[in-house]
């Protein structure tokens, strides 16, 4: 889990989404999350009222992402930014900032931990 903290991925980092007719151009830190469609995306990012359809599966999405630590693929269906997790319910999922319930798989839940008291380690825990 070291490699986490070491990571320079700023993520203040801006990229284009492409969707339709538009391309939105977004900070890193503002996508929520990401769902999957099947061979299409919808991601899910603050101050856009409407997800944006990809035409990509989920899978290439990760693998752009993948240099951000803060990302986190909790289910087969979903990728969070573990930023804007709101709260954490084992039985049911991820509460996210837009008021989402996300599943996390059972086999994640420990990975999910370890990311987050990596990405979080400096900060106030309450037991």
């Amino acid at each position: 889990m070291n490699s986490l903290k070491k990571t320079r991925a700023n993520p203040l980092e801006k990229v284009f989404i492409r969707s339709n007719r538009k391309v939105h151009y977004v900070e890193i830190h503002n996508i929520i999350r990401a769902e999957s469609l099947r061979a299409y995306s919808k991601l899910f990012v603050k101050g856009i009222k409407n997800p944006i359809m990809q035409s990509y599966p989920l899978k290439i999405i990760c693998k752009k992402l993948s240099k951000y630590p803060f990302f986190f693929r909790s289910h087969k269906s979903h990728l969070v930014n573990l930023y804007c997790v709101k709260s954490y319910h084992p039985d049911e999922g991820l509460l996210m900032e837009d008021n989402s319930l996300i599943p996390i798989a059972e086999a994640n839940r420990k990975l999910f931990k370890e990311k987050m008291d990596a990405l979080f380690s400096s900060h106030l825990s309450i037991p």
